[in-house]
């Protein structure tokens, strides 16, 4: 629930200031409000949460970051879903959330079983971002969704992960890179995310990743040298940052491995 999903992955609808001068705030959450911090809830649950927090907890309160509020703040939040809810639902809301951040993984169920398994000492400890960072980290990485996320990040680069490779992604990477972004991460995220792969890759699926990305030049037997030379001298955050370096490595990389071969 808000506990933590979705302080980081969910942005509210800003209300405009003309809006907001034509028509006060509410002065506690509607089921509007929680369903849109609490996508993957159901509009009956949204609405028992907001009649629940009348007089209980403001609508400021509500849109403020999980982790900014008080250990008491933090347990009225959590009293309405487990006030209007069954540990299954929210389980299933959760999983909907994830599956909605994070596509379909078969980790993801593991992941929302865990994190409505957090306990009031747990969850009151997350007092910063980076709190709350490492709370979800070790959720995810405990049920190998970071690997599983990382390793889907790769296939889209045509990078084949042994199963080694994806571990230690889980074991040494953060999904905060990968999920908190958004489609278009920025170049900071990406250099994260390709500096967990520099660590945990082998030589053998950098190659392979490199002669798929080669795989259009016309001598074929050029092709494991190119990769070679390219996987060499070349990092995945260069790759994923799209680092004019790439282009011009494999350039120089494909005429010396044409000259080698006596290729003209």
């Amino acid at each position: 629930m808000k506990t933590w999903i979705a302080v980081a992955f969910v942005t509210l609808v800003a209300v405009p200031a003309t809006a907001l001068a034509a028509k006060p705030a509410p002065a506690w959450p509607t089921a509007q409000d929680v369903q849109k911090g609490e996508p993957g809830l159901l509009a009956k649950d949204a609405a028992c949460i907001a009649r629940y927090y009348r007089g209980r907890l403001s609508r400021t309160l509500w849109l403020t970051q999980y982790y900014d509020l008080t250990a008491a703040q933090k347990q009225t939040t959590d009293a309405g879903p487990e006030h209007c809810m069954t540990l299954a639902d929210r389980i299933a809301t959760d999983a909907r959330l994830f599956t909605e951040i994070a596509g379909r993984h078969p980790q993801v169920h593991c992941v929302a079983v865990r994190a409505e398994g957090l306990t009031r000492a747990q969850r009151a400890a997350q007092t910063s971002r980076a709190t709350w960072l490492r709370s979800y980290d070790r959720l995810f990485r405990g049920c190998g969704l970071t690997g599983a996320l990382y390793a889907a990040v790769a296939r889209s680069a045509h990078l084949p992960l042994t199963p080694a490779e994806q571990a230690c992604t889980n074991r040494t990477g953060s999904v905060d890179p990968v999920l908190g972004s958004g489609p278009k991460p920025p170049k900071a995220s990406l250099r994260a995310i390709g500096g967990v792969l520099d660590r945990c890759v082998g030589v053998v699926s950098e190659r392979a990743m490199y002669r798929y990305l080669v795989r259009s030049v016309p001598v074929r037997s050029a092709i494991p040298c190119i990769a070679k030379t390219a996987a060499s001298q070349l990092t995945f955050a260069q790759l994923l940052t799209k680092d004019p370096a790439v282009a011009t490595t494999v350039r120089s990389a494909t005429a010396a491995c044409l000259t080698t071969l006596n290729v003209s």
